[in-house]
């Protein structure tokens, strides 16, 4: 059974409001689709998978063996991508490598041990920073694109229960002649088109990349859109308040609807507490013991929606 991706978005302006989480742990998988017109009329679509499978040492680095299988496609594609027109092919790519510098918020990829390795993602950087748009495609090594990225926001979503920063970036044109381009990165997933490739716009099926589902080692796989559009489609809606009281230590919803349900998370976005079917106004409490002073809420109704972050005492 599908498990739902709870999508959660803070912008605080800085990417100092949780601890990394790291892309390459072991049972992580990557579902995803290229389009490809190789000059016919029809699109031919292939669907790959990406997972990490143990790991070895390459020029003193130790690195995660990320092993690379097509595994379904289809030729003509009447319906598109999210059709069920997709026939067995199976072809395994074999390995690339990928290492992390966790300390300093690093993913470094390696294509085949006689090339010089490649910064993939850096989650250490901030609004306005630069990021240069080199990453290299697996099926096309020798491309790299010279132009740049901006980093103009960084927000926090929830996925898999852990909140995990997301990098909204405007690329300039690139080399081929690409329009200006907004894109998103996700700490822990990647692009939200693809693990490896590069950036690409959401929807581009003519030609390129996009995540069809993601799955965490923990959590099992999931094919929410929601995680590919990440920042971009939020559906926060409604008007409901969380009031907390510093006096009785107590919290309350003020609203329009009869009843909500309530999440709440750490500064590092583990679940602490759900409750089901608060009704508009009543006070209630926390039931664990909080070891932090943040805590970050998710307020859910027939009609809302609504997230947010409490400092307590």
């Amino acid at each position: 059974m599908k498990k739902y991706l709870l999508l959660l978005l803070f912008y605080f302006g800085s990417s100092s409001a949780q601890n990394y989480i790291p892309f390459l742990q072991d049972g992580n998988v990557w579902w995803e689709i290229e389009a490809d017109t190789s000059g016919n009329t029809n699109l031919r679509y292939i669907k790959y998978k990406l997972s990490v499978q143990g790991e070895t040492t390459i020029n003193g680095h130790i690195y995660k063996k990320i092993n690379r299988s097509s595994y379904a496609a289809c030729s003509i594609c009447p319906d598109g991508p999210f059709g069920n027109s997709y026939y067995p092919y199976e072809y395994d790519e074999g390995f690339l490598y990928m290492r992390e510098d966790i300390s300093n918020e690093k993913v470094f990829v390696l294509y085949n041990p006689n090339l010089q390795e490649i910064l993939a993602y850096d989650f250490s950087l901030n609004i306005g920073d630069t990021i240069p748009k080199n990453l290299r495609e697996p099926h096309n090594i020798n491309y790299t694109d010279p132009n740049y990225g901006i980093i103009t926001q960084i927000t926090f979503a929830n996925i898999f229960g852990r909140i995990r920063k997301v990098f909204k970036i405007y690329y300039i044109p690139g080399s081929q002649g690409q329009p200006n381009e907004t894109l998103y990165v996700i700490e822990g997933i990647g692009n939200r088109t693809s693990l490896l490739s590069l950036p690409d716009s959401d929807k581009i099926f003519e030609l390129g990349f996009y995540s069809e589902c993601f799955e965490d080692f923990a959590n099992g796989k999931n094919c929410d859109r929601n995680l590919t559009l990440a920042a971009k489609n939020t559906n926060i809606k409604g008007d409901a308040q969380l009031i907390y009281s510093k006096t009785n230590g107590d919290f309350r919803i003020l609203g329009k609807e009869k009843n909500y349900t309530v999440y709440f998370y750490d500064s590092l976005g583990r679940k602490i507490e759900t409750y089901d079917n608060i009704s508009n106004g009543k006070t209630f409490k926390l039931v664990n013991k909080i070891q932090t002073s943040m805590i970050y809420y998710f307020i859910k109704g027939d009609l809302t929606e609504k997230v947010g972050k409490i400092l307590l005492p």
